[in-house]
């Protein structure tokens, strides 16, 4: 592997698009938050404070040693992956997302008593001036992640969880010009 600058970035602006699961991948070279391509939706602003963030757990490694060898044999358990998105936006379909609700008469949001996940694609595009970088979620099952709270000093966020489901047998795909020229 040799030293690339060109592959690096700093996301330092991005945005978040959702669609319909499994859904074909958007074209991240191009698209903007008003005009993210055909069956995508942007989020809206989503926080720089508490940005985007993928989380994995398990993945534990287990060996096997045989009374002559050791490590004769080795299992990889599953791994989940979740990814974190705070929307900033407190509209329909950031609500949707988080308790998949209804609006009311008096145009109020119900919250239903049991909430149930909602299953979409997700596409994170993160910026550094001209540079551009995509993470495609092919399927994810998104609810309200923590219960948000009331901050005087800071906008207020809805915290939203995705747990990254299996498409086809892809969870997730990078994007990056670097990638290109692999």
């Amino acid at each position: 592997m040799s030293m690339n600058s060109n592959a690096v970035i700093i996301p330092g602006r991005g945005a978040v698009f959702t669609g319909e699961p499994e859904i074909d991948p958007p074209d991240y070279k191009i698209m903007t938050p008003t005009t993210p391509g055909s069956g995508w939706t942007s989020l809206g602003h989503t926080s720089k404070e508490n940005a985007v963030g993928l989380s994995k757990e398990g993945g534990d490694v287990t060996q096997f040693d045989s009374w002559w060898a050791d490590a004769l044999a080795v299992i990889y358990g599953s791994i989940s992956w979740n990814i974190t998105v705070n929307a900033l936006q407190i509209d329909k379909g950031v609500l949707d997302l988080a308790f998949n609700g209804t609006i009311a008469d008096d145009g109020g949001y119900i919250v239903p008593a049991s909430v149930t996940a909602v299953d979409r694609a997700l596409f994170v595009l993160a910026l550094q001036g001209e540079k551009r970088m995509g993470l495609y979620l092919p399927k994810v099952s998104i609810t309200l992640g923590d219960a948000p709270t009331f901050d005087p000093g800071a906008l207020f966020e809805v915290p939203l969880s995705a747990a990254v489901l299996s498409a086809e047998n892809e969870l997730m795909r990078w994007y990056h010009p670097a990638l290109e020229t692999a």
